[in-house]
């Protein structure tokens, strides 16, 4: 016993199509009669050609059943109007999965050699402020194109070239810190005083955005890093979803052995490296008393008990531009600097129509855990596009 002809003509006519629906239109037969044949061919051991995954599915899934509503009444050969489709779990091999998470998870491929001989005593620092995913620039308006797109690349392929810089360290502190997100809200407006923002796309697909971009960056840490901590700071333009983008990398990382996601809702964090210790908030908290509330909270919170504190260093960004000072009648010897670090975003009409400057660059920070400051290196937007290229991109 065994399939009939028909039922093998179907099949091997299934073969040539990339659906069922498409097997029977080009046979011009109804859908459930091609179907029917090939579950016939499958029951007697012939490779199933039905379509038992949906790109949909939740990973290690499987269509299980699939209820189809086809119109006979409108259209003598059937079709199909409309489908319902249930998921069963389903044993996968390892080999699948790779195949499965290669085409959905936010991965970049980086063409690096293996990463050795870890120096125990580095720890790399990048600031990432003010990414505004989701904004909009228009380059005869502005001068720079801008959009979601052009941010996420910019973002990606920035942290392609400082981690690639250094080489391999202890560990690594990316600071996403605030205004990460252009827009906290459908309405595109900011929260406090209502400003309407020039946003490129819906809302959902700015938070996918930012969230791919930061994994994406995560990833490539990970490659470099022994462990890799990140911070996600609110700002002005995104004290909701800064929150749920800490919460959504917190899943997605909560088996990672190397990443530690910092779920604190502060706004401002702390986290010390031999004997610097660090305060990272996003900037527009005034700057005057930025210095004395970094020194009074390293005291109040004990980090230096422990720690033979030479130096305190505030990161902030929020101005676009890049900065550095010591508080009024000190010197850095005195121990607290504050740094301000630029944006790669683009000025958006509300910008320009202020007068506004911006400096468009990015950089990394080296620490060694006893002689502090060990190097760094800042990338320029010039320097990006020319080693990655985005097409279309007048940025």
């Amino acid at each position: 016993m065994g399939p009939t002809k028909r039922q093998l003509q179907y099949y091997e006519e299934r073969k040539k199509h990339p659906s069922i629906k498409a097997t029977a239109r080009a046979m011009q037969v109804n859908y459930t009669s091609v179907r029917t044949a090939l579950k016939a061919c499958e029951s007697y051991g012939l490779p199933s050609l039905c379509e038992r995954s949906h790109p949909h599915s939740p990973i290690g899934h499987q269509v299980g059943k699939v209820t189809t509503h086809v119109d006979y009444r409108n259209n003598p050969d059937g079709e199909v109007v409309e489908e319902w489709v249930r998921s069963n779990p389903n044993e996968v091999s390892t080999e699948y999965l790779a195949e499965y998470l290669a085409t959905r998870l936010p991965i970049n491929n980086l063409d690096i050699p293996p990463v050795e001989n870890c120096n125990e005593a580095l720890m790399l620092e990048w600031p990432v402020f003010d990414a505004h995913h989701g904004m909009l620039a228009w380059a005869k308006e502005t001068g720079n194109d801008y959009d979601h797109k052009i941010s996420r690349h910019l973002q990606i392929a920035a942290g392609k070239i400082l981690f690639s810089s250094f080489g391999a360290v202890k560990r690594a502190v990316i600071i996403l810190g605030g205004d990460n997100q252009t827009a906290d809200n459908r309405d595109g407006t900011t929260e406090k005083s209502g400003n309407v923002l020039d946003t490129d796309t819906r809302f959902p697909k700015m938070a996918w955005c930012s969230y791919e971009a930061a994994v994406s960056c995560i990833e490539i840490a990970e490659h470099f890093a022994e462990e890799v901590h990140v911070i996600v700071l609110s700002g002005n333009h995104d004290y909701h979803s800064a929150i749920h983008l800490t919460i959504q990398l917190h899943a997605h990382f909560r088996n990672s052995e190397k990443v530690v996601i910092d779920i604190s809702p502060e706004k401002h964090r702390f986290y010390v490296w031999g004997n610097t210790v660090f305060m990272a908030t996003h900037g527009d908290t005034p700057e005057k008393r930025i210095a004395p509330f970094a020194m009074q909270q390293v005291i109040r919170r004990g980090l230096a008990r422990d720690v033979d504190v030479e130096r305190v260093m505030v990161r902030m960004g929020h101005l676009h531009k890049r900065g550095r000072k010591t508080p009024d009648m000190l010197t850095e010897e005195d121990g607290v600097i504050v740094e301000r670090f630029p944006t790669l975003a683009a000025q958006e009409a509300y910008s320009i129509e202020g007068a506004y400057t911006s400096c468009r660059a990015t950089s990394a920070v080296l620490w060694h855990n006893r002689r502090g400051k060990y190097g760094g290196r800042e990338i320029t937007i010039g320097e990006i596009l020319e080693r990655f290229p985005l097409e279309g991109s007048g940025a």
